[in-house]
């Protein structure tokens, strides 16, 4: 997904030296508007303008202009911010607008804080398109009423500095026949979000060799793995597995063993790493390259093109890159290797672009690298080239974004394949992979690894009675991926009931960030005075410190219960009454909204 700009609102104005309109020639973008001075917001306690709104610059997404409306004290639910996308109107060069007929634009979006990618996985069916009217006369507009509670925003992780960032993701629909191919695109062009911590730390426990089935023999180490992991990250490697047996052992002698064990920690982290120690980094690389690329880790592949490009290409390494670059198709790496030679002017005149063309395809290394030791300027001219060539890619190749390890493991999920275990659920069944469920859950490892009978019959079948099948679904989505879809909750007929079933699930199973993001979601959006006592009730019960705090001071803001509760007294209705009778006190003495 491209950046589509940026917009800054200080002190309740916005920023008007912000650049715009962003137009990142995509139909999937995103937009930033950051809001600084938010305490300070002089019509946070204005009565005069209660609603009023600031206007984000336009922005363009699929051709089409757009405009972020934020509304610093709520729109109609006056405790939250509200955020709002339109659509904007194209004049004529005249200054009139074309009313000939009345367009319709669709487009999917959605509104997180820029530190929760956990809630921006690639968009799917199931999320909701919305159409767009931008000749319509009416104010047209979508989006969130109440996307954060003012109060729990302040005491949240996503406020730094009086200041948050909200992100809007955009993926503008052409029309229902090219809504499959548009989910596709957006699915690998969402380079901006970062792999979260969490999911790479837990499958890096993978490594320890519990719950291995293949073994690969490479030099004089061996390497044991787990087929799922592997089929789901590599094609090749899916092909190569699925007709061997279990606990097969696999011998690989095209690799040196350090580089391999590169390449496997890259497959179940998506972090590069080893070659610190390395007293040759390019030799290391390039065979790193190589093995990327016969393995379909793209990638793998692009980091290892940066790096030789970025920090190792000189006169003494130039040709050794050339050489692999023409062989694996590396585009990027090559034309950044001719933009070496051509940068040396002496070269320059010696050979045409077709002549170095046809040299770099016949020639040996070691007769192009003595051409360029003999032609090459200084030292301190190619550091001052060498220092710019990343800032090329983007204008020689608009290189799409691999597919990052949350989409594998999303297909992994989807696929069923090589899956181990099935959980039967209400009625419907969720095929699963026990080394998965292990590295991220000891709930799921000690059930599904602790227990002989289990172990012995590999597809077993086992029954979970005490949750719903779509919060299982949500749980087991989490599990791969380290992603909460909001859709899902947005489509429940009752959120907070669904919310607190998928937090109860997330402390059972051990899952603490899926825990807090409940947490999260309840405190910041959906708590009213008809539901906090259920919120609180569930929140003392499961220890969830931070969420009781904000129903506390929930509750202690409508001044009538205060009056007749002192803290103590409170703390202890709230231990010893159940959330019935809890939800009756604070429906009869809280203020009116």
């Amino acid at each position: 997904m491209a950046f589509a700009g940026l917009s800054v609102i200080v002190d309740g104005e916005l920023n008007p030296y912000t650049e715009s309109p962003v137009d990142a020639g995509g139909k999937s973008d995103y937009r930033l508007l950051v809001v600084q001075g938010f305490t300070r917001n002089p019509i946070k306690d204005n009565p005069i303008w209660p609603c009023r709104c600031i206007h984000s610059r336009p922005f363009i997404v699929g051709g089409q202009r757009w405009c972020l409306i934020y509304y610093p004290k709520g729109l109609s639910a006056k405790d939250s911010i509200s955020i709002f996308l339109t659509s904007l109107n194209d004049d004529d060069d005249d200054g009139t607008a074309n009313d000939d007929e009345e367009r319709v634009v669709r487009a999917r979006f959605r509104f997180s804080f820029i530190d929760q990618p956990e809630l921006r996985p690639p968009f799917t069916r199931r999320c909701r398109i919305c159409d767009f009217y931008p000749d319509s006369c009416d104010y047209d507009y979508n989006g969130k009423y109440r996307f954060f509670r003012r109060d729990v925003l302040e005491r949240s992780r996503h406020f730094k500095d009086d200041s948050f960032v909200i992100l809007c993701d955009v993926l503008v629909v052409d029309d229902d026949a090219d809504t499959a191919e548009e989910e596709d695109d957006m699915a690998t062009d969402t380079q901006e979000v970062q792999l979260p911590d969490m999911l790479q730390s837990h499958l890096s426990n993978l490594l320890t060799k519990e719950g291995t089935d293949v073994t690969f023999e490479v030099g004089d180490k061996k390497f044991a793995a787990h087929r799922s992991v592997l089929a789901a990250r590599s094609a090749v490697f899916k092909e190569k597995l699925s007709s061997g047996t279990r606990d097969a052992v696999l011998k690989i002698d095209d690799m040196e063993p350090d580089v391999f064990g590169a390449l496997l920690t890259f497959i179940y982290t998506d972090v590069f790493c080893g070659m610190d120690n390395e007293p040759k980094p390019v030799t290391w690389l390039l065979q790193l390259l190589k093995a990327a690329d016969t393995y379909d880790l793209q990638k793998l592949r692009l980091i290892c093109e940066e790096m030789l490009a970025g920090r190792f290409m000189d006169e003494d390494t130039m040709a050794d890159i050339i050489e692999v670059a023409e062989r694996r198709r590396c585009r990027w790496l090559k034309e950044m290797c001719l933009e070496f030679i051509k940068s040396h002017t002496r070269l320059l005149k010696i050979f045409t672009d077709d002549g170095l063309e046809e040299m770099i395809r016949t020639c040996s290394p070691s007769v192009l690298k003595e051409l360029i030791a003999k032609f090459a300027l200084p030292n301190e001219v190619f550091l001052r080239i060498a220092s710019n060539q990343l800032r090329l890619q983007q204008r020689l190749y608009r290189i799409k974004p691999p597919v990052d390890m949350r989409s594998h493991f999303s297909d992994l999920l989807r696929t069923k394949e090589s899956s181990d275990v099935t959980f039967e659920v209400g009625g419907e069944k969720f095929a699963a992979h026990r080394c998965v469920l292990a590295a991220r859950s000891t709930v799921f490892k000690e059930k599904l690894f602790g227990n002989v009978v289990l172990e012995a019959k590999g597809g077993a079948v086992l029954k979970i009675d005490d949750i719903k099948p779509n919060v299982f679904s949500a749980l087991l989505t989490f599990i791969y991926t380290d992603a909460f879809c909001g859709m899902e909750v947005d489509n429940e007929p009752k959120p907070v009931t669904w919310l607190l079933q998928l937090l109860k699930a997330a402390d059972t199973y051990d899952l603490q960030k899926l825990r807090l993001i409940c947490e999260e979601m309840l405190a910041g959006r959906y708590m009213q005075v008809t539901n906090v006592a259920v919120i609180v009730a569930v929140a003392e019960r499961r220890r969830c410190h931070w969420l009781k705090e904000m129903c506390l001071e929930f509750i202690k803001s409508h001044t009538r219960l205060l009056k007749i509760f002192t803290d103590d007294g409170l703390e202890e209705m709230i231990r010893t009454c159940s959330p019935s009778v809890l939800k009756e006190l604070v429906a009869k003495f809280a203020v009116p909204n």
